[in-house]
């Protein structure tokens, strides 16, 4: 071989020898009982899980074209890892379909746990803010229960998902609640930690097992569907979609939500809540009172009294105001409107609605560190304690009428406000909220309104 065909041939094998090199070094290979995965960001991922009922023909190729948009994962039964063509960001659930010692030699890559004598049949995944329990049913239940209060206390990451292909025993169940894992896959059953869950999904059965609701999405769903979890910070929401990807269905959780109720906060006013509500119109009064600067320009001070019939005031009647649940609203936004409870008609003739809710508090507010509000509206929205303004955000200061606009925004769901300063508006015994809501225009396809109040003591 000449000089001149060899040098090309030698720096053909430097590359290759390069590209082999690099992959080893990015590759991650699990040695301690868990997987750490890259997602798409330090807080934000995808996950996918195949039932049953996806019914997708080849899924094996399926599943080859989603590398690097999400991981998997399905009953063992449902696949056969491909030797020649291993896909590492698949992980099965054992379901007993194979004996341990065929699931352990087929699925090399899954990372074993030491500390249970199970081989790689139960396991741990680390991606993007959470971790995954890939947990069995039928075996060492006492032993897995351990070993989930186990990485409760040793896992600092918000999120924690546990699969399994049957419902497990009530001594899972316990471990599984004691160590506030928000969500539990189990077969087609998706069972949400109550305490978690912001939006509730079509046929939701809250209760089920002590602490969790459950939602069989093939229930109320007659075609094929796949589970797609998307994650962003402390929210999660969990999407019954076509494998196509459109969304048939979904629950909302939130950890920051799980977080603060196993604190020492306390709801007093809890999200999807029944309220009275009334559309904006002539019927709605509220008075002038005096000294007040109709601009905003100087806002009144003193405490003043609001008369009975001041839509305000604790003492006014709502009875004949029509009762619903929120989240309330109207919109042009398909996933959204999913999420309403109490849904309006957009009405050209009126931009605003009002809603009333009273509460009872057992307990002195002024012992109270902490008032704390989780706003969803759009566009603009003024809260009042007891008759007095708390709250004011996308609305102009000084009068605001039932035909008033408010200023153009985007939605927000549970938008979390420090409100410390106004528990001396709140007392022992009844409390009512009072809230309006105005759109940016009378054709503006887009209204909302939920909320919740808790404390800190």
């Amino acid at each position: 071989m000449s000089d001149r065909n060899r040098f090309p041939l030698l720096i053909g094998s430097i590359v290759v020898l390069l590209a082999m090199a690099s992959s080893l070094f990015w590759t991650r290979i699990p040695a301690e009982g868990y997987a750490t995965l890259k997602g798409t960001g330090v807080d934000s991922f995808q996950f996918g899980y195949i039932t049953k009922k996806s019914q997708i023909p080849d899924l094996h190729e399926w599943m080859s074209g989603q590398q690097g948009k999400a991981i998997f994962a399905l009953p063992d039964q449902l696949y056969t890892p491909d030797p020649a063509k291993p896909l590492p960001y698949v992980y099965p659930i054992y379901d007993r379909t194979r004996s341990e010692e065929q699931f352990n030699q087929l699925y090399g890559y899954l990372p074993p746990q030491p500390t249970l004598d199970l081989g790689r049949t139960v396991y741990t995944v680390d991606y993007g803010n959470a971790r995954f329990l890939f947990l069995r049913s039928d075996r060492q239940e006492k032993e897995q229960a351990a070993w989930v209060h186990a990485q409760a206390v040793t896992n600092p990451k918000p999120h924690r998902i546990a699969l399994l292909d049957v419902p497990p025993s009530p001594v899972l169940w316990q471990a599984l609640r004691e160590a506030r894992v928000e969500l539990v896959i189990a077969g087609e059953n998706v069972y949400g930690l109550e305490a978690a869950v912001m939006q509730e999904p079509s046929d939701f059965s809250p209760k089920d097992r002590e602490g969790y609701g459950v939602w069989n999405p093939g229930a109320s769903i007659d075609q094929p569907y796949m589970l797609m979890l998307s994650y962003q910070n402390d929210d999660m929401a969990v999407k019954a979609t076509t494998v196509d990807g459109e969304a048939l269905d979904q629950m909302e959780l939130s950890a920051g939500v799980l977080a603060a109720a196993s604190s020492k906060e306390t709801v007093a006013v809890g999200i999807q809540q029944l309220w009275r509500y009334h559309r904006g119109d002539a019927s709605i009064k509220a008075i002038i009172p005096e000294g007040f600067d109709v601009t905003g320009e100087n806002p009144i001070t003193a405490p003043f009294h609001l008369p009975a019939d001041d839509w305000r005031s604790p003492d006014y009647s709502d009875a004949a105001w029509k009762t619903g649940r929120a989240p309330f609203g109207h919109t042009n936004r398909l996933q959204e409107e999913k999420r309403l409870q109490t849904r309006f008609k957009p009405d050209p003739a009126s931009p605003s609605y009002y809603f009333r809710h009273t509460f009872f508090l057992s307990e002195a507010p002024k012992e109270w560190k902490d008032l704390i509000v989780k706003l969803s509206y759009e566009d603009g929205l003024i809260l009042y304690f007891n008759g007095e303004e708390v709250f004011r955000d996308g609305i102009r200061t000084g009068l605001i009428l039932p035909s008033s606009l408010a200023i153009t925004n985007q939605g927000t769901w549970y938008r979390e406000v420090s409100l410390r300063n106004h528990i001396n508006k709140l007392r022992i015994g009844s409390n009512t909220l009072a809230v309006q809501v105005h759109r940016s225009h009378p054709g503006s396809p887009n209204l909302l309104f939920d909320m919740s109040l808790s404390y800190i003591k």
